[in-house]
């Protein structure tokens, strides 16, 4: 499990604050992630790379939608500053056309448990879309950073042999 710090951090406080435990468990029941129940001790849930992929699925269901907001989110998600899976994939020779959409997320603390490098969302390239979700344990530096991304890379470049 991996506790992120997102750099959006603002907004989902804001989003927090206003909406805070308002059907929370029972949405993330309905996905099928039963190791992220909320936590009033924690500002951050924690989960595995598995819940991850099953809520950017979530997500992805829903910018395929027909909902007034999902170009715009869509947008937000393609703009990301910070990215180890667009960095990754960009730097192959397939990736060079690929559309990624995600959220990056880090933290550093002198307790192991507290130590997350991860990156998770969609992939669109050659016609097909994929989910992915990396979570790493390692504390934030640059060789933690550029691991995500070389294992992006990897991923993508072997996503023919994994479908």
């Amino acid at each position: 499990k991996a506790q992120f710090q997102v750099e959006g951090k603002n907004a989902y406080g804001m989003l927090r604050n206003q909406y805070d435990s308002e059907g929370y468990d029972s949405w993330i029941a309905e996905l099928g992630v039963t190791d992220a129940p909320r936590d009033p001790l924690s500002w951050y849930p924690t989960y595995c790379a598995q819940s991850s992929a099953k809520l950017w699925l979530n997500a992805l269901n829903y910018l395929e939608s027909d909902e007034p907001s999902t170009g715009w989110l869509a947008e937000q998600f393609r703009q990301t500053r910070t990215s180890f899976i667009r960095d990754g994939i960009l730097g192959t020779e397939d990736g060079r056309d690929a559309e990624v959409m995600d959220k990056a997320g880090w933290i550093s603390d002198s307790d192991p448990a507290y130590n997350a490098v991860c990156d998770a969302g969609i992939v669109r390239a050659g016609g097909r879309t994929y989910v992915m979700s990396i979570m790493t344990s390692q504390p934030d530096c640059a060789e933690a950073r550029a691991n995500v991304a070389a294992l992006a890379a990897t991923l993508f470049e072997a996503r023919e042999i994994l479908e």
